[in-house]
C-alpha cells in the first residue's frame, strides 16, 4: 500500500514553468520512477530465512519473485533499522526488491567479467545491482554505490 504522501506525490505534483533547475530534474525524475514502481508487482521483502529456496550448480539461492538472489543480496537489502543480520558485518542498507527490479529493468547496463564470469552491472541513479546468467541471479545490491 502506498502512503497518503506518496499517493499525493505521484502524477499530481508538477514544476512552475519557469523552473527547470537541478532540484526540479530530481523531483521529475523521483515522480516517473514513483509512478513506474507503484505499476509493478509488490515483491515480498522479507529475511533470508523467510523465501523459499533452490539449489542451483550445489548453491542455495532465495527465490524472490522470476529471480534467484544469493544470500548476500538479500542481507544487503534488508531495511537498515533492523540492525546486522547475524554473522555478518553490517546492517542491511533498505532497498526492497521491487525496487531491485526497478534497477534491474530500467538502469543502464554494462558487462563485466569476475573470476571468468559474466556479470551485468545495472545501475539507476545512485544506485547498482549486479546480475548473472543474465540477470537471472542477483549477486550484490548497493543502492547507494554512485552517491554524488
Amino acid at each position: 500500500m502506498v502512503s497518503k504522501a506518496v499517493q499525493n506525490f505521484t502524477g499530481t505534483a508538477t514544476a512552475p514553468a519557469a523552473s527547470s533547475g537541478p532540484a526540479v530534474q530530481v523531483i521529475k525524475r523521483s515522480l516517473s520512477a514513483g509512478a513506474m514502481i507503484e505499476n509493478r508487482q509488490r515483491l515480498l521483502w522479507t529475511s533470508w530465512q523467510n523465501y523459499p529456496k533452490v539449489v542451483l550448480d550445489s548453491k542455495e539461492y532465495a527465490r524472490i519473485g522470476d529471480r534467484l538472489y544469493t544470500r548476500h543480496a538479500v542481507e544487503r537489502m534488508l531495511p537498515s533499522g533492523l540492525g546486522a543480520p547475524a554473522g555478518t558485518i553490517g546492517a542491511g542498507r533498505s532497498c526492497a526488491p521491487t525496487f531491485v527490479e526497478e534497477i534491474i529493468q530500467n538502469g543502464t547496463k554494462q558487462v563485466e567479467f569476475k573470476e571468468g564470469i559474466e556479470r551485468m552491472r545495472h545501475r539507476l541513479g545512485i544506485a547498482e545491482v549486479i546480475t548473472e546468467r543474465n540477470g537471472e541471479i542477483v549477486i550484490t545490491v548497493n543502492p547507494f554505490k554512485w552517491r554524488e
